[in-house]
This record gives structure tokens, sequence and C-alpha cells, in this order.
């Protein structure tokens, strides 16, 4: 489900009540790397949830909250890719395109438990009507390596510096097959600020330091 309020910018009363996220298709997007060709049946990473977090909501948290689902929809771990800015999103090829990562290809952050946060920076935009925010979000694919693909969404940031959040939810889904089942329940909500639970990604990291050691 994507919440209808990621169809563009909006406010109301002084508050920001919306924000652009615009969604590109995995072949669309893999196709800016490489020309691997997804078949029928092939595995790929669809977005089954997106969810704008308003100034009231996000109670001052101004983070872009991902979960990645297997295809049953359960956690797992994964490595998210990470860029920005998106008026580069229409470059025949993004290697080098854009402020961030080695040669402009992008960051990617590892979540061993499949779930994460990506912080969002200060005075990020002036919105317009069509205006698509500064960031770039995918699980990291490249297929020609042994990943599978993924859809990208874009846009996010924060309007006039207002402290707004979002949630993503990447989930394992069949190329040309029906839409997935929804995620259990009312779909991922970001926690409040300052309420991460660090202590558990901890654990988390000590169990794969681990069994990287065996």
């Amino acid at each position: 489900m994507i919440d209808p309020r990621l169809s563009g910018y909006a406010e109301q009363d002084g508050k920001v009540t919306g924000a652009k996220m615009v969604l590109m298709g995995a072949q669309e997007f893999i196709s800016k790397w490489n020309q691997f060709q997804l078949k029928a049946g092939d595995p790929y990473f669809k977005l089954v949830h997106a969810q704008f977090l308003n100034q009231a909501e996000a109670k001052g948290d101004v983070n872009i909250y991902v979960t990645v689902q297997d295809e049953r929809g359960g956690v797992m771990p994964a490595t998210i890719w990470h860029a920005w800015p998106t008026n580069k999103v229409g470059n025949a090829n993004w290697v080098g395109a854009f402020d961030c990562g080695t040669g402009g290809a992008g960051i990617t952050f590892v979540y061993p438990t499949g779930q994460g946060e990506i912080a969002q920076g200060p005075n990020n935009f002036k919105p317009s009507a069509d205006t698509v925010g500064p960031y770039l979000v995918a699980v990291f694919t490249d297929p020609g390596c042994g990943s599978i693909a993924s859809e990208c969404a874009y846009g996010f940031g924060l309007p006039f510096n207002r402290h707004v959040a979002y949630g993503l939810t990447f989930r394992i889904c069949r190329w040309g097959a029906g839409e997935p089942e929804p995620p259990p329940g009312p779909g991922p909500v970001p926690p409040p600020a300052g309420e991460f639970d660090w202590d558990r990604l901890g654990r988390a990291f000590q169990a794969f330091g681990a069994e990287l050691r065996r």
C-alpha cells in the first residue's frame, strides 16, 4: 500500500501534509547499470508499502525507515542502496551521476536485521506542486553478480526543512506475477525519534560476526 499523501507536496495550516514519491520499475532501474533483463518468474524486490509521517506523526524524526522482507513476508538481512540528488535521475547511466559514494555511484548500508534507517539532511529543498525530493532508495542490486533486482523509490526529503519521516517496505516478489499479499497488520510504523532499538541491532551484528567466523 502506497500512502496517498506521497502523491505530491501538500500543506495545511502551515504544516506539511504530503510529499512526492516516484516509483521506478525494477527493469528500468537495473537498466541504468547494465543490460540484465528480467524474465517471467525471476525474483525481484518490490516496494509493497510506503508511508509518509507528517510533522505531528514524526515527532521530530527525520529518517527514512526501511524494512526488507522475503517472499513469505519475513524480515531478512539486506543491503540498501541510497543516493542523491534526483535531478540526475534522467541520465542514461547513473554511474558517476550522484553526489555520494565512490565515483558518484551512491552508497550502501548493510542491515543484518533487515531493518534500518537513513538520515535526511537539513535544509533539504523548497518544494512546489510537482517538485520531487532529493533521495533515491532501493535494495542493492547487481544482477550480474548474483543479487536480484529491485524497484527504486525516489523523492522524500524535508520540504522547507520541516521534520517529516518515511517508512518503506520492500519484499521479494516474482516478475510478471500478480500483486503480493499485503504485509501483515497495518504495515511498519517507524519508531519515534530516539527510540530505535540499537541494543537489538548490536546483538544482530554480534551474531552476524560469529556466523562469519565459523
